[in-house]
């Protein structure tokens, strides 16, 4: 396998593995991950913070990751 493979590989595995995580949260009633009122930006950023600190999983805050990340982009499409 080559090394573009193995990064298509990783990253295929990892999203699915963000998704099936997301949802397990969604189902058990963690909802409305795209509200900044709900839960903060800043509160996501310092979450990361301390799960990375903390050994949590990777997986978790790599959907934290992603909630800021798609808030921003959200934000810049709207602006244009």
């Amino acid at each position: 396998m080559t090394e573009k493979e193995e990064i298509i590989q990783a990253m295929t595995e990892f999203s699915e593995k963000m998704l099936t995580r997301m949802l397990e949260k969604y189902e058990a009633g963690h909802k409305g991950w795209k509200d900044s009122e709900k839960i903060s930006s800043r509160k996501l950023r310092n979450q990361i913070h301390t799960d990375l600190s903390k050994g949590r999983k990777e997986i978790d805050i790599a959907n934290r990751a992603m909630i800021l990340w798609y808030r921003k982009e959200k934000k810049r499409n709207e602006n244009i």
